[in-house]
């Protein structure tokens, strides 16, 4: 069994491309407290630090993109959402164990 530390980042607002970092369980729990606070503390450092880097980088390519003639649509995300919470509902603990999503959505 793996555990999977994600490092998400955050593209523009709720649009987000993830990065992971993968150990075996057996070899996170060799570790100790010690040695995986070092490695929560640089998954968060180098998190922070993407999200910073793309997030400016987006705002530049969306200028130049404006220069070059684009309109940039950012399309309202509310009403994705709630469409796919029946779809959400209808798969909980049937195409995922139950609980999964919101342990996923609690993620910070």
């Amino acid at each position: 069994q793996l555990l999977n530390l994600t490092l998400s980042i955050k593209i523009y607002k709720e649009l987000h491309c993830s990065k992971s970092l993968w150990m075996s369980q057996n070899s996170w729990k060799s570790l100790n407290a010690a040695q995986r606070e070092m490695i929560n503390k640089a998954t968060k450092v180098a998190r922070d630090w993407a999200n910073k880097e793309l997030n400016a980088k987006t705002l530049e390519w969306f200028e130049e993109m404006r220069q070059n003639g684009m309109t940039i649509v950012i399309p309202p995300l509310d009403p994705w959402k709630e469409a796919s919470r029946k779809i959400i509902s209808d798969l909980e603990g049937k195409e995922w164990p139950e609980g999964l999503y919101n342990k996923i959505q609690s993620i910070k």
